[in-house]
């Protein structure tokens, strides 16, 4: 997930509002750093950059704070758009509540936990930084490959 850093610590005697300023600014550039908000402000639609779909339009809360001008797209599954979290790699699993979305940023999921999946996961736009895109290439390469459900590798009597 790489290092978000370490928020700032409150100074003695600081004003709330000058704290909160620079709470918002250390999250708000954290998220920047992990590339996680990808989303249009409101002035545009909802529509990826890479791949032109339209898809659901969260502003970013974190611990919170909504965090200003950062938005997030998560995709529209049919019919329903959450998902079993442990389905999900841990850096694409979103929550939303009261309107905004909140990254879960890796956190440990139970069996029935659920999350909304970030669409930037399964934008269908090419993007070889993807941290996942060698799997999928690698699964495509192994498919045709595959010997089907009774060649196990374990097995004694198919040698």
């Amino acid at each position: 997930m790489g290092d978000i850093g370490v928020p700032p610590v409150r100074e003695p005697g600081e004003p709330d509002a000058d704290y909160r300023e620079r709470l918002l600014a250390f999250w708000v550039g954290a998220y920047q750093r992990q590339g996680v908000a990808d989303g249009p402000n409101p002035m545009y639609e909802p529509k990826c950059r890479a791949c032109g779909l339209e898809e659901d339009r969260f502003p970013i809360r974190h611990d919170g704070l909504v965090l200003p001008g950062m938005f997030v797209l998560l995709e529209r599954l049919e019919p329903d758009p959450w998902v079993a979290a442990y389905t999900v790699p841990p850096r694409f699993r979103w929550t939303v509540d009261d309107g905004a979305a909140r990254w879960l940023m890796g956190q440990a999921t139970e069996p029935v936990d659920t999350c909304r999946v970030a669409h930037r996961l399964v934008c269908p736009a090419p993007d070889l930084s993807h941290p996942w895109s060698w799997l999928s290439k690698a699964r495509q390469r192994n498919e045709p490959l595959r010997e089907g459900p009774s060649a196990d590798p374990g097995d004694a009597t198919s040698a």
